[in-house]
């Protein structure tokens, strides 16, 4: 078997990534809370830029789909950091 192939180094890669909620509870099912995560998404994308190709907030889950400008590694860094600044304001 071939070993897998990987786009984690390449520069301009684009990256999925994808999360949901404790139990799957509908969050983003009040628009008030779809807000509010719109809100800390841009303010982490200042911190750690990237370029946010496509997003989709469905009730208990998101995917998005990011460009990171520099390093991957910021791109996980950017991630937890959006889950943990969300899951802290509400």
């Amino acid at each position: 078997m071939g070993r897998k192939w990987s786009n984690r180094d390449l520069p301009g890669a684009l990256h999925f990534v994808t999360g949901n909620f404790l139990n799957r509870f509908p969050v983003f099912s009040e628009p008030e809370c779809c807000n509010a995560f719109l809100e800390q998404l841009s303010d982490v994308n200042q911190k750690w830029p990237s370029k946010l190709i496509a997003y989709v907030l469905m009730p208990d889950h998101l995917q998005t789909i990011s460009n990171p400008r520099d390093d991957v590694e910021k791109l996980s860094t950017a991630v937890k950091e959006l889950g943990g600044v969300y899951c802290r304001k509400k």
